[in-house]
């Protein structure tokens, strides 16, 4: 508990929960994938003029879904390689809390991206060594989700990347699609083995972070001038 109370104490503002709303809001997308379901609170917020398509090998949804929509139980590995569908307008990944499993799910997900289509990607600023290490742990933890962030920031200049500070582990914005695609293994190799201590100082700059304010978001998302 006490980690939760520091992670909304260091990112203030709206909770990631609400930024995804708006932005849910303001995109009305026609198709949208969220790797990681669990409970069903952010697949809930797709709306009625959305197709939404889940993927969780174990879902357990406890909430009223809004949008036509179909959860697939399975790994978003196993879901990547039968998928016959459409690109999505919006993707959503907040599966699996390790590196290797979001560069995978991450360049899957650019397969089925339009240039108009957004990818977002949930817990991408560390609160602390402890709660930002690789192997699991029941408390608060984020895994080392966040070195996607600065590893695409090198290996894709092509790509609009900015990180909301909503807590309570920030929400990261990926646009601008169609001028390349994938990671080279090279950049991911480099960024394997850094720890908490290399991202704690320079999270502002290497994270892109943008403060959590829907006047300064908004319009990077849109591509409007504040």
């Amino acid at each position: 508990m006490e980690d939760w109370e520091k992670a909304y104490q260091a990112l203030p503002g709206e909770p990631y929960l609400q930024v995804l709303e708006k932005i849910h809001a303001a995109l009305k997308p026609k198709t949208y994938l969220e790797i990681g379901v669990q409970y069903g609170f952010s697949f809930c917020l797709a709306g009625p003029q959305t197709f939404a398509v889940g993927v969780d090998p174990n879902p357990c949804i406890q909430t009223d879904l809004h949008a036509w929509s179909r959860i697939y139980r399975q790994t978003s590995e196993a879901f990547f390689i039968s998928y016959p569908g459409d690109p999505f307008d919006l993707i959503f990944i907040d599966g699996l809390h390790q590196y290797e499993a979001i560069v995978d799910d991450f360049c899957n997900a650019e397969q089925y991206c339009t240039p108009q289509s957004i990818i977002l990607i949930h817990d991408t600023i560390p609160l602390s060594a402890e709660s930002s290490k690789k192997d699991f742990d029941p408390g608060f933890w984020t895994g080392d989700v966040w070195k996607i962030v600065p590893t695409l920031l090198q290996a894709r200049p092509d790509l609009t990347i900015f990180t909301i500070a909503c807590p309570p582990s920030g929400l990261t914005v990926i646009k601008g699609f169609g001028k390349s695609e994938g990671i080279s293994s090279e950049v991911v190799d480099q960024f394997r083995e850094k720890e908490y201590a290399w991202i704690e100082s320079r999270k502002k700059t290497a994270l892109g972070v943008v403060e959590n304010r829907e006047d300064i978001w908004m319009p990077l998302l849109l591509n409007k001038k504040s």
